[in-house]
């Protein structure tokens, strides 16, 4: 082999290896700003609101993102890796569209007709008589859907610019709508900032991909895509993806199961978030004290 065709096999190697990289440390980035912007969220709401409003926050946050994850994360997997696989080999990717299109509208079907049948207990319950809160939770499960699946999309695609600006949107779209509650202390306003910024944080970049979104129109058809298997490989996922959003976002939720109070919802939820951010900054913060053993067997202040 010569030298210039060893080179440009060793560029053609390298290159997705740091298109790789670059999307991983890209999307890392960005899902950690959406992280900061979703505590400063809360800590508006917590210091505006009563600890009684507050808590109907906290309930709402909990059962949209259980509900958003077991209900869609399976579907972004699934477009996710079936788009990247059909891609790969030279096949269509839009008849995948059109699947996870079909699924996404029975979901939000199942949604509504559940969500009529709990409206009553989901308002008495979760917000104390409000049925504009139980609206805004039922129109934000179908936001965060059409925001899964277009991460989901945008993944397959390789988008990572794309991918990673859903993230900080979501972020960004939620706490700009929530401003307000400096001025006017009002539950609805957080409610109406949490349902909007699932879609809010999907549009833009579905819009500035959708030339490639199109391009998925080109390839081969010859092999059909089968949305059944697909979701086999996505269903166990979304289960443990669910279990974890029950343990870190459950807790108000469970609460007000038990026969707690709206109040003692919001103690327990902002006790959470306030572990979740100390355990997240003891393992992000770098320390220049290596630990180890004291030399005379006792005990050494860490």
């Amino acid at each position: 082999m010569s030298a210039h065709a060893a080179s440009v096999e060793r560029d053609a190697v390298a290159r997705p290896r740091s298109l790789e990289l670059t999307g991983t440390w890209l999307l890392s980035g960005a899902m950690a700003a959406a992280g900061v912007l979703a505590y400063a969220f809360h800590i508006l709401a917590a210091r505006t609101l009563t600890q009684s409003e507050y808590g109907q926050v906290a309930a709402f946050w909990a059962a949209l993102f259980i509900a958003v994850v077991v209900l869609f994360r399976p579907l972004e997997q699934t477009t996710s890796r079936s788009l990247a696989d059909r891609l790969e080999r030279g096949l269509e990717g839009w008849s995948v569209l059109r699947a996870v299109a079909l699924v996404y509208a029975c979901l939000v079907a199942v949604v509504a007709v559940a969500g009529a049948l709990s409206w009553s207990v989901l308002t008495r319950e979760l917000f104390d008589g409000s049925g504009f809160m139980t609206a805004m939770l039922l129109i934000g499960i179908g936001g965060y859907g059409v925001q899964y699946v277009a991460r989901g999309i945008l993944g397959g695609l390789r988008r990572f610019h794309g991918l990673s600006s859903i993230h900080l949107g979501d972020g960004v779209v939620r706490l700009a709508l929530a401003l307000p509650l400096v001025l006017l202390t009002s539950k609805d306003v957080a409610a109406v900032a949490l349902a909007a910024a699932g879609i809010g944080g999907a549009v833009g970049p579905l819009w500035r991909c959708r030339a490639q979104i199109g391009s998925l129109r080109r390839g081969s058809s010859d092999e059909r895509f089968h949305i059944s298997a697909a979701l086999r490989f996505a269903a166990p996922a979304g289960v443990i993806a669910g279990s974890d959003q029950l343990l870190v976002n459950g807790a108000p939720l469970l609460v007000i199961a038990g026969g707690g109070t709206t109040e003692q919802a919001a103690l327990v939820f902002a006790a959470v978030l306030a572990t979740v951010a100390f355990v997240v900054s003891v393992a992000f913060i770098p320390s220049d004290r290596p630990l180890r053993p004291p030399l005379d067997g006792g005990s050494s202040a860490l």
